[in-house]
């Protein structure tokens, strides 16, 4: 499948036959993860590394089935695993491309050595199912040649094996004569009595069109800080509490949700071309190649190119994981090894004792700092962007004011002031290290009004060179 393109084909044939997961096998790609596609299908895959693009296998999950998934796991460019959270029990499915009998016998030992070790690490109470292509060591329990009438023979290649235990769960296996993505393998499907069940996860934040702020959102969002102005008694975390709020409902009160402009992947005509080729190869008629070039040529075109992530980790002893509550964790504790103290360094200080108490913060400084705020980033865990706090007025500079000489005086911060939201970013090497992912942090956009306040009350007490503004050792010294 070196054409990307034909995915889409696949994706149009997969909801014509009602097939919730699809193995696909010979992908030649290359890297590792998984991407989605614009009619919600995701597709999670594992290939080579070299540029020879060769072997490579994966999925292709509906939208719905996507929601199952507990966690995969791309073990190389002829074996990848996913797991599914069903009833009664869970699944877990193996897609393998075996090496041909053509192979020589350390390439052949080799696969079904990391086969069987793949086998072995699934959990056994789940529901486990192998498909693959060419499986040479199963020709003596699997009929591999099958006769035909005029005394041909044709070679049977694709495999669905099941655990003995739930072949009772299988109602029907068939082969699809009629679907067609190009390729010259027949489509097996296999029916299994099983009811898959939604992953419970996190509820994604609420987006807003930023762009179109409009009169009410500012009226609603000026009254509610008139009203938070009026009290007095108020914590930093309480009146950060009671402003996020405000501008959460006047934000959803008023702002519509961002729509994607998306130009249909398929034409009329390139469907039209599609079906040509599914009722020709349904014919047994195999000489429609320009027409099928021409197919998938077209829908390059309009689909382009994609963008695959990697959702798999390894932990401290090199064991992979692939749920997604176990590669929290482990992002969890590498990043507090990170940010730990090392040789002493950084740990718990004793506080200065400073006889002169800084002044509070003035209203110009918060004028200031607001300015300074970028728009278009992504909001941090209070999901607050920018662009709503820099709407809010005269009176959303007078509450923040009021914020920053609370928190000033109390030295306390708000609590979503206080949690950042990593990223990691994909270097060189194995990125399933996670030394080979570079993390970055999402804070609050409002907290970084307190921090431009900071810095630049620092820069008054600190000389830089004139060169360049990198603070000297020499200098720091002489300015304490």
């Amino acid at each position: 499948m070196t054409d990307d393109s034909k995915l889409h084909i696949i994706e149009r044939e997969m909801g014509r036959c009602n097939i919730p997961i699809c193995g696909l096998a010979e992908v030649r790609w290359t890297g590792k993860g998984h991407f989605s596609l614009d009619d919600g299908h995701t597709v999670y895959y594992s290939a080579g590394s070299d540029r020879l693009k060769r072997n490579g296998v994966g999925f292709i999950l509906s939208r719905e089935t996507a929601k199952c998934v507990l966690g995969y796991n791309p073990i190389s460019d002829r074996l990848i695993t996913i797991r599914l959270q069903a009833r009664p029990v869970n699944i877990s499915v193996v897609q393998a491309y075996a090496p041909t009998s053509t192979a020589d016998d350390e390439t052949i030992d080799s696969f079904f050595h990391e086969l069987q070790e793949t086998i072995n690490k699934i959990p056994n109470r789940d529901i486990t199912i192998i498909m693959g292509i060419s499986m040479p060591k199963l020709e003596m329990t699997w009929l591999t040649m099958m006769p035909l009438e005029n005394g041909r023979t044709r070679n049977q290649l694709d495999y669905i094996l099941i655990k003995r235990r739930w072949r009772s769960s299988v109602k029907v296996a068939k082969t699809y004569p009629g679907a067609d993505c190009g390729s010259d393998h027949q489509l097996l499907v296999a029916e299994i009595r099983s009811k898959l069940k939604s992953v419970k996860r996190d509820t994604p934040p609420r987006r807003y069109d930023v762009n179109r702020i409009n009169e009410q959102y500012r009226v609603e969002v000026r009254n509610s800080f008139q009203i938070l102005l009026e009290q007095e008694e108020w914590t930093p975390n309480e009146l950060w509490e009671q402003t996020k709020k405000a501008i959460s409902t006047a934000a959803q009160n008023n702002l519509p949700k961002p729509k994607k402009t998306r130009s249909p992947w398929i034409s009329e005509e390139v469907g039209t071309m599609a079906d040509e080729r599914r009722q020709v190869k349904a014919r047994g008629i195999l000489t429609e190649k320009d027409k099928r070039q021409d197919l998938f040529r077209a829908v390059k075109e309009i689909t382009g190119k994609k963008t695959p992530k990697l959702d798999v980790i390894k932990d401290e002893d090199g064991e992979i994981l692939t749920e997604s509550d176990q590669i929290k964790q482990r992002w969890q504790q590498y990043c507090q090894g990170l940010y730990a103290s090392k040789d002493g360094l950084g740990g718990e200080t004793e506080p200065i004792e400073v006889d002169e108490n800084e002044p509070d913060i003035l209203r110009s400084e918060v004028v200031m700092a607001m300015k300074k705020m970028r728009t278009g980033k992504a909001p941090g865990y209070d999901d607050i962007p920018a662009e709503l706090i820099k709407e809010t007025g005269d009176e959303g500079v007078d509450v923040v004011h009021k914020l920053c000489n609370l928190l000033w005086k109390d030295k306390s911060w708000p609590i979503d002031w206080t949690r950042s939201i990593f990223l990691p970013l994909p270097k060189k090497g194995n990125t399933r290290e996670c030394k080979n992912n570079r993390t970055i942090s999402v804070i609050s956009h409002a907290s970084k009004i307190m921090l431009y306040i900071t810095v630049e009350r620092i820069k008054q007490h600190v000389r830089f060179p004139q060169s360049r503004p990198v603070l000297w050792k020499a200098e720091a010294q002489e300015t304490k």
